[in-house]
């Protein structure tokens, strides 16, 4: 999920689909995450968001071409990692 900052001064939210690996509106969330006291609302910086859907759209989309052979190329590199105990998930 993402907020960011409208031409108009206000705010409109974006989530990740899942299923696509896009974005799709998700304005009905903005109060939810500006009131949020505690639970899941993090902020982080530009990079680790990137980081992190870039991890959704590897854990969730599924397709062929270029970008999901990378994705399976990081997926292995890791698993080999867990399994020697150098990465924690």
């Amino acid at each position: 999920m993402k907020v960011v900052p409208t031409s108009e001064g206000g705010l409109t939210a974006w989530r990740l689909d899942r299923a696509t690996g896009g974005w799709r509106p998700a304005n009905d969330l903005i109060d939810e995450i500006l009131l949020a006291m505690g639970g899941e609302v993090f902020v982080r910086s530009a990079e680790r968001f990137v980081q992190r859907v870039e991890e959704e759209r590897g854990r969730y989309v599924k397709g062929d071409g270029p970008v999901f052979a990378l994705y399976e190329t990081v997926k292995a590199i890791e698993d080999v990692a867990i399994a020697e105990g150098r990465l924690h998930v």
